[in-house]
């Protein structure tokens, strides 16, 4: 469900936990309703996500914050997704790593774990 950000805040969770959430509430773009959407995430900043910004939800929200319902999907819209993730990334929409060597006979070659792009230089 799509939305558009109304406030940025920041949410102390229930009793066991100690960490700080990162809560925004949303105006849901189908009936109108209010609701609170967690941005999952470490680096994130309030400058990335400001009112009236477009963001995607997703049903799925955090058990120990009160009233949150719903979760950011980053990397759609006005969210952006984070850099350097190895581990899930389809999460927190981030690409997959290129590394390159070069050969003996001056082939380059770009490799993504499964995937091998090999490259003549003259």
């Amino acid at each position: 469900m799509g939305g558009i950000v109304i406030k940025w805040l920041v949410v102390k969770p229930k009793k066991p936990s100690s960490s700080l959430r990162k809560v925004v509430l949303t105006k849901l773009n189908k009936n109108g309703i209010k609701v609170y959407g967690y941005i999952p995430g470490i680096t994130y900043g309030e400058k990335l996500l400001r009112e009236l910004n477009s963001i995607l939800l997703n049903k799925k929200g955090k058990k120990d914050v009160v009233n949150v319902n719903y979760r950011a999907i980053r990397g759609v819209r006005d969210l952006n997704g984070i850099l350097y993730r190895t581990t899930s990334r389809s999460i927190y929409s981030s690409k997959k790593k290129i590394y390159k060597k070069w050969n003996n006979n001056n082939i380059l070659l770009l490799s993504s774990f499964r995937f091998f792009l090999f490259l003549k230089l003259f």
